[in-house]
């Protein structure tokens, strides 16, 4: 059974390293597909569940300089009166599990395992047969071990370059100091890229560790040789402080361009106040169950999907929905886990918990969309591969140029091609503006399920609306009427109606009381006593002459026609301004629908839509969705599904049915139209800021390269250019997090 994982990866520094990662999983026995985000720093894997192994990836990993990072769970042990190894063993060689330790003094498990994989109820099972048992301790923090490393040698390198820096510029010259201070800043703080220059060596693979390494140990290893006069023993130290400098400043900003992910990741409260006979009490949110009775009070979040059964008040929705202001929420209404009641207490019964509620499919979707690949950001990977080993050629040609022409510059000319050379900022151009502004675009209610649905909205230039439901409130509404008298008998007759058109008649005249002897004539009206209302097919089964009007129903005193009832289904209040600003943004707006042309054409001309394809059945829509590409398609219905599985980007308005949700690439989370609106200003503007990010990235190699090959770049400028190549390409991302609703 294949089995779709995603877990984070460790050690990444270029862009170079995705494709070694991505080769590296498809090797290992089980990976079906691999797709490594480096940003992200994600490996998002399809796998057999019965043949993978997450502990040989990892040691596989390992052997390139690349670890898993698994999610740590952590529990209280009673009942440990002998040795652990056993039992650490056999919990160690369950599926998802990469580790797993127990401290008996502190009585303490602690699993190290897979998201997707790993399933609690087997080692429950295998701790029972021990003797043990077991309660979960509060979730450990995620302590970011390589962020900290990184922080650690920075703040040793930065002050012993400075050092050394100084020394220099003051023509100081104590050469044991200098070579003491330089020592510990290449063999101890850049050790990591020594010895991934190594590894690459090994595999014969080649990144910007390997670029790193070579330009500071060139200096280093020519200041040894000059020894005690040398003069590059700064350079050097510096080049490395430079470097773990703009890693750690790369690694905080990217950290935070998942800010919005955790940010609905935490939405999710603890705990639910659970009325069990009568009785309030605090049950842990895992514990919760479909059809249970919470209580939710004034500034406590909903602790799962639902519906009011009793009490009234107004719950923020706003990190879900994108809606800003509270909504009103009585007995009947739905309410979503995750979102704050801020006035009134409430009692809901929920309906989904656990993996099955909105917050959940949010994150899940949200997840899978920032581990995919976008076209543009696999290009980018492609280069990536072959950048270093292009770089490396450049610098062999530079040195070998300079020594016949001054062998004095030839290092120094040499260091500043491997230094300013960055692949990092071409790697990091797309997926860093995709994972900021899919989480933002959640944040707002707007559900991109792929990396390309990010894209795609950018390129569209027609979007097709479906007509009922989705254009329309999809219910009939009474338009107009004959006379007052022939809406209150129309009204009489259809008080005891079920049918959503009687039910609008009847909805139109509320005082009017029901006329008795009520008759439904399916497909054709109702009778009450001597008053009919029905289709002009009913009247000529009565005997009464109409004439034709589409959209009405005729009211009739015994063989007399009294009038007419326009019924139509009136469109949604917010349809007119986002069928006008998809037409100021320079989009076609089509309506297609299965009406006939009659009703179509009122619904389009009171919308100001011009282009209209009426009386299209559904298994024709999408034949006519692509004679429109490239197009966007807009509908909730099963009878839109194909179509919006046939248009370049389809989005499905929620409230509709799951098969049109899960054809569509991006889903409305409530809030209305305007997130159409709202899909195609998030997609262009983060295109904007792709195309922004390649250009700084090509446009910084393809200047400063040249120039540190002609030796017009000291070393220390390449280090500190290529560090902040990188560090701007994801603060440039970041700005899609201010991205609004319009």
């Amino acid at each position: 059974m294949a089995v779709k994982v995603s877990i984070p990866v460790r050690g990444m520094h270029c862009a170079a390293c995705v494709l070694t990662i991505e080769e590296t999983a498809r090797a290992s026995p089980g990976v079906l597909r691999a797709d490594v985000n480096f940003a992200e720093e994600t490996a998002s894997l399809d796998v057999e569940a019965e043949r993978f192994d997450p502990r040989s990836l990892d040691r596989a990993l390992r052997d390139r300089g690349y670890r898993l990072h698994p999610q740590r769970l952590q529990f209280h042990v009673t009942g440990l009166d002998g040795p652990a190894e056993r039992v650490e063993r056999d919990l160690a060689s369950l599926p998802g599990v990469l580790a797993a330790q127990i401290n008996a003094a502190a009585q303490a498990l602690t699993l190290d395992t897979v998201p997707g994989l790993f399933d609690r109820a087997p080692a429950d099972a295998l701790l029972t047969r021990a003797g043990l048992r077991v309660e979960p301790i509060a979730a450990a923090e995620d302590a970011d071990d390589e962020l900290r490393s990184i922080r650690v040698r920075a703040l040793v390198a930065l002050p012993a370059a400075a050092l050394l820096m100084g020394l220099m510029l003051a023509r100081i010259h104590l050469p044991w100091l200098d070579l003491a201070v330089a020592s510990v800043v290449q063999l101890w703080a850049g050790l990591h890229y020594h010895v991934a220059l190594l590894r690459g060596l090994r595999h014969l693979r080649a990144d910007m560790n390997t670029l790193v390494s070579l330009g500071s140990t060139s200096a280093y290893v020519y200041s040894l040789a000059q020894f005690p006069h040398g003069r590059y023993f700064e350079t050097s130290a510096m080049i490395i402080a430079i470097v773990l400098l703009g890693r750690w400043m790369e690694l905080r900003a990217r950290r935070g361009t998942r800010q919005a992910v955790r940010a609905l990741a935490e939405l999710a409260p603890k705990t639910a106040t659970v009325v069990c006979d009568g009785r309030e009490s605090a049950v842990p949110i895992a514990e919760v169950r479909p059809g249970d009775l919470v209580v939710v009070k004034p500034g406590e979040r909903v602790p799962a999907d639902g519906a009011v059964e009793s009490g009234a008040g107004e719950v923020d929705e706003s990190m879900i929905t994108g809606e800003s202001l509270p909504v009103k929420r009585a007995p009947g209404d739905p309410v979503i886990g995750g979102t704050v009641n801020r006035f009134g207490a409430l009692r809901v019964r929920l309906s989904a918990t656990g993996e099955r509620t909105v917050l959940a499919q949010i994150l899940r979707a949200v997840r899978e969309a920032q581990g995919s690949k976008s076209p543009a950001q696999r290009i980018a990977d492609r280069w990536a591969s072959i950048f270093v080993p292009l770089v490396l050629g450049i610098a062999a040609a530079t040195l070998a140029g300079w020594l016949v022409v001054d062998r004095a510059a030839a290092l120094h000319a040499t260091m500043a091609v491997l230094l300013v050379a960055c692949p990092c900022a071409l790697g990091l151009a797309t997926p860093t503006a995709v994972i900021v502004a899919t989480g933002r675009a959640a944040q707002l209610g707007l559900l991109l399920k792929s990396a390309e649905m990010l894209e795609a909205p950018a390129r569209v230039t027609t979007v097709v609306f479906d007509k009922t439901g989705t254009l329309t409130a999809g219910r009939p509404v009474v338009r107009s009427f004959t006379s007052d008298e022939v809406l209150r008998a129309a009204a009489s007759v259809e008080r005891s109606s079920e049918h959503p058109i009687g039910r609008a008649i009847a909805a139109a005249a509320p005082d009017v009381p029901a006329a008795p002897g009520f008759e439904a004539r399916p497909g054709l009206g109702a009778l009450a006593g001597d008053l009919a209302v029905g289709s002009r097919a009913f009247m000529e089964i009565l005997d009464v002459k109409v004439d034709d009007r589409p959209g009405h129903v005729f009211v009739a005193r015994g063989s007399t026609l009294l009038g007419s009832i326009e019924i139509a289904d009136a469109p949604r209040e917010d349809a007119k301004p986002v069928v006008e600003a998809l037409r100021a943004r320079g989009l076609r707006v089509v309506m297609l629908t299965g009406d006939d042309r009659a009703t179509a054409g009122r619904v389009a001309a009171e919308l100001g839509i011009d282009d209209v394809r009426a009386e299209v059945m559904p298994p024709d829509k999408a034949a006519e969705v692509k004679k429109l590409r490239p197009a966007a398609m807009v509908g909730d219905g099963i009878n839109d599904a194909p179509a919006l599985a046939a248009a370049d980007v389809g989005i499905a308005v929620a409230g509709g049915t799951d098969v049109a949700i899960e054809s569509a690439g991006i889903v409305l989370v409530k809030g209305g139209l305007r997130k159409v609106v709202a899909a195609f200003d998030l997609s262009r503007a983060a295109r904007r800021v792709m195309h922004q990010n390649f250009a700084w990235a090509f446009g910084y190699n393809a200047l400063l390269i040249p120039l540190a090959a002609l030796g017009l770049l000291h070393p220390m400028m390449a280090a500190g250019a290529m560090a902040l190549s990188s560090v701007t390409v994801v603060l440039n991302s970041l700005r899609l997090r201010r991205f609004s609703l319009r």
